[in-house]
């Protein structure tokens, strides 16, 4: 991360009332340090690069993120008669928050890299949430960096991205009260 960075976030979070004054000066300097940065590089966007800088998926539940090889062109058993010999690789991010599903796919140009930060707080192991996200642009292409509530940070190098919004339309749950 380069302006949403863990430190800034643990400073942000700091007991000390004076050292999270600061850090909150410092997160909106980092604030207009990225909307910058987004308006200088956003000419090379592509329509979905551009849905994807503008979304905000704070809190949402990672659900699941699994990288393949999309083939295409072809049946599987038979990739030599393929109209595109070559595989793309993908990586595929579930999330869920609110009352919808988003469905992030990316194409690759390079191996995604995932950091494990100190788990300490204020991260929460147990939890995979998504915190804040930055999109910059890297030679022929983007990169995605998300930091996980996990204490994980993403690094997703990618040409592109699809983006599929669903409704979630799981019942919603009412706890139950118990008591007499």
């Amino acid at each position: 991360m380069k302006f949403y960075t863990p430190e800034l976030y643990r400073r942000f979070n700091d007991l000390d009332s004076r050292v999270a004054a600061k850090a909150n000066d410092d997160w909106e300097s980092a604030d207009e340090a990225y909307a910058e940065s987004l308006k200088r590089i956003s000419p090379s966007f592509t329509k979905c690069v551009e849905r994807l800088a503008k979304s905000c998926y704070h809190d949402f539940v990672v659900v699941s993120r699994e990288q393949q090889l999309l083939h295409l062109g072809a049946d599987p058993k038979q990739r030599s008669k393929s109209r595109w010999p070559f595989p793309i690789p993908t990586y595929t991010l579930v999330l869920r928050g609110g009352d919808r599903i988003e469905i992030l796919t990316y194409y690759l140009r390079d191996e995604v890299s995932e950091t494990q930060i100190d788990p300490t707080y204020p991260f929460h192991p147990e939890m995979h949430e998504w915190m804040y996200d930055e999109v910059d642009t890297q030679a022929d292409g983007f990169v995605h960096r998300i930091l996980m509530s996990d204490g994980i940070e993403l690094e997703i190098p990618f040409v592109d991205v699809m983006i599929q919004s669903v409704p979630d339309r799981r019942p919603i749950e009412v706890p139950v009260d118990l008591g007499g």
